[in-house]
Protein backbone atom coordinates (compact mmCIF):
# COMPACT_ATOMS: atom_id res chain seq x y z
CA UNK A 1 0.00 0.00 0.00
CA UNK A 2 0.92 3.69 -0.93
CA UNK A 3 -0.05 6.99 -0.05
CA UNK A 4 0.01 10.15 -2.06
CA UNK A 5 2.68 12.72 -1.01
CA UNK A 6 2.93 16.20 -3.12
CA UNK A 7 6.18 17.24 -3.60
CA UNK A 8 6.95 21.48 -4.07
CA UNK A 9 8.80 22.16 -7.09
CA UNK A 10 12.41 22.02 -7.17
CA UNK A 11 12.52 20.57 -3.89
CA UNK A 12 11.74 17.27 -2.30
CA UNK A 13 9.86 18.63 0.26
CA UNK A 14 6.00 16.34 0.30
CA UNK A 15 3.11 16.69 1.85
CA UNK A 16 0.43 14.14 2.64
CA UNK A 17 -3.25 15.51 1.53
CA UNK A 18 -3.56 16.27 5.77
CA UNK A 19 -0.44 17.79 5.74
CA UNK A 20 -1.62 20.06 2.50
CA UNK A 21 -4.94 21.17 3.71
CA UNK A 22 -3.56 22.84 6.60
CA UNK A 23 -2.07 24.88 4.54
CA UNK A 24 -5.59 26.19 3.13
CA UNK A 25 -7.73 29.08 5.70
CA UNK A 26 -9.83 27.60 6.78
CA UNK A 27 -8.06 24.36 6.90
CA UNK A 28 -9.14 21.47 4.24
CA UNK A 29 -9.65 17.49 5.55
CA UNK A 30 -7.74 15.07 3.53
CA UNK A 31 -10.98 13.82 1.46
CA UNK A 32 -11.67 17.74 0.28
CA UNK A 33 -7.93 17.64 -0.71
CA UNK A 34 -8.37 14.34 -2.60
CA UNK A 35 -11.52 15.27 -4.36
CA UNK A 36 -9.68 18.93 -5.60
CA UNK A 37 -6.26 16.94 -6.91
CA UNK A 38 -8.84 14.72 -8.99
CA UNK A 39 -11.44 17.88 -10.16
CA UNK A 40 -7.29 18.95 -11.36
CA UNK A 41 -6.66 15.95 -13.01
CA UNK A 42 -3.85 14.83 -10.74
CA UNK A 43 -5.31 11.87 -9.57
CA UNK A 44 -8.04 9.57 -9.81
CA UNK A 45 -9.61 6.07 -8.37
CA UNK A 46 -8.18 3.09 -9.79
CA UNK A 47 -10.27 -0.49 -10.02
CA UNK A 48 -9.79 -1.18 -6.01
CA UNK A 49 -10.81 2.35 -4.96
CA UNK A 50 -7.05 3.90 -3.77
CA UNK A 51 -6.05 7.30 -5.42
CA UNK A 52 -3.11 7.01 -8.34
CA UNK A 53 -1.69 9.37 -10.16
CA UNK A 54 -2.62 10.34 -13.12
CA UNK A 55 -0.18 11.48 -15.96
CA UNK A 56 -0.53 14.59 -15.54
CA UNK A 57 -0.28 14.39 -11.49
CA UNK A 58 3.15 12.32 -11.84
CA UNK A 59 5.08 15.44 -11.91
CA UNK A 60 4.13 17.04 -9.02
CA UNK A 61 3.53 13.88 -6.34
CA UNK A 62 5.45 10.53 -5.75
CA UNK A 63 3.91 7.54 -3.95
CA UNK A 64 5.41 6.91 -0.95
CA UNK A 65 4.94 3.59 1.15
CA UNK A 66 2.58 3.60 4.19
Amino acid sequence: MFKGQLREEKTEMTYTPNELGKHFDPALSAIKINILLESLGLQKKNAKNEWELTEKGKPFARLMPN
